[in-house]
């Protein structure tokens, strides 16, 4: 679903906060892999260990582009969990402009005889096509999945629709452990917040000035 924020002034800008984040791609634990249950929710069948997004704008020709890059990591405790190895990325288009999706990168980490053996996805396992009227769909299942692995993907997903922000969920029909969002729009771009839900959210909120563009960045960050 899309959140539609006030346009004041549009300007030519390329601004990217690069926060550095707290889980690096690629450090997956032993720790992580030996883990039979989520210690909150025994009930789960699979969790997400860490998730990501940083949503910020970019200059393309004389145009802007919404950039946004996702990284997630999935424990799958059992099979009834397996469900969560399928990753599903909606596109939204609109005539000749749709968004686009880049920079896929997938990991299966599993346990063999205590070593960490590593399983990539590859490119012949993306498939790409038409959701329905308003959305393209590119999806992909992780390979080599079984019960204990570890799932751990990224990607960007690059908009022309700047005014239009995708919603993120905070909590998901699985537990999620340890979560990082941030959003970072130009002073000159007038958005409101909408929160749904009971649970209260206080991002941590700075401005950042870029001395080329002239311009003062705001940025919320959710940790």
């Amino acid at each position: 679903m899309k959140t539609i924020i006030s346009i004041v002034v549009i300007a030519i800008l390329t601004f990217n906060p690069g926060f550095s984040q707290k889980v690096k791609f690629g450090d997956v634990t032993l720790q992580e892999l030996t883990e039979t249950e989520n210690d909150l929710d025994p009930s789960a069948n699979a969790t997400y260990l860490y998730k990501y997004r940083n949503t910020y704008y970019l200059a393309a020709g004389s145009n802007l582009e919404l950039v946004t890059e996702i990284q997630e990591k999935i424990k799958i405790y059992n099979k009834d969990g397996f469900d969560n190895a399928t990753i599903e990325i909606d596109l939204f288009k609109s005539r000749s402009s749709s968004e686009k999706v880049s920079k896929i990168k997938a990991f299966t980490y599993s346990l063999n005889n205590d070593e960490i053996v590593k399983t990539k996805l590859e490119k012949k396992d993306i498939f790409k096509g038409e959701f329905n009227d308003n959305y393209n769909q590119v999806k992909f299942t992780m390979p080599n999945v079984k019960e204990g692995c570890v799932l751990e993907y990224k990607y960007t997903v690059t908009s022309p629709f700047f005014f239009s922000i995708d919603e993120f969920e905070f909590q998901s029909d699985i537990p999620i452990k340890q979560i990082e969002a941030i959003f970072s729009a130009p002073e000159i771009i007038d958005f409101k917040p909408n929160y749904k839900g009971y649970v209260s959210f206080y991002p941590k909120r700075e401005t950042k000035s870029s001395v080329s563009l002239g311009l003062g960045v705001n940025i919320e960050k959710y940790d």
